[in-house]
């Protein structure tokens, strides 16, 4: 079977969720790399573009024309949490002031900011 390559965008720093976001591109297709990075550079802009129309206008680390068998595996979508953290109450108590300086903070115990050892 030919190896197939696509385009994905990465984006930088971590989402809510904690992960990396990425763009993926599943049009065009190409059939080698090189092809492929022809093409990004000749269309950087269209990609950055179309990254931040989904995403808004964020930071792009990198770029990447990698195999699409190989893209689909890595970028599987996870299975959706069983609670949605908004709907899941904190089980503690909040502080209710934090010290002013750092000297005081030595003196916070477990029990005084919600915590309980």
């Amino acid at each position: 079977m030919e190896k197939v390559f696509i385009i994905v965008a990465l984006l930088t720093g971590l989402n809510s969720a904690g992960t990396q976001d990425a763009m993926v591109f599943p049009e065009p297709t190409f059939t080698n790399s090189e092809e492929c990075i022809t093409y990004v550079r000749a269309n950087k802009d269209r990609i950055f573009y179309q990254t931040w129309e989904y995403y808004g206008v964020r930071p792009i680390q990198n770029v990447y024309c990698v195999d699409e068998k190989m893209a689909r595996d890595m970028l599987k979508p996870r299975p959706p949490l069983e609670k949605p953290l908004d709907e899941t109450p904190p089980t503690l108590p909040l502080p209710k002031k934090e010290p002013d300086n750092i000297e005081e903070w030595w003196k916070i115990t477990p029990s005084s900011n919600g915590l309980s050892t």
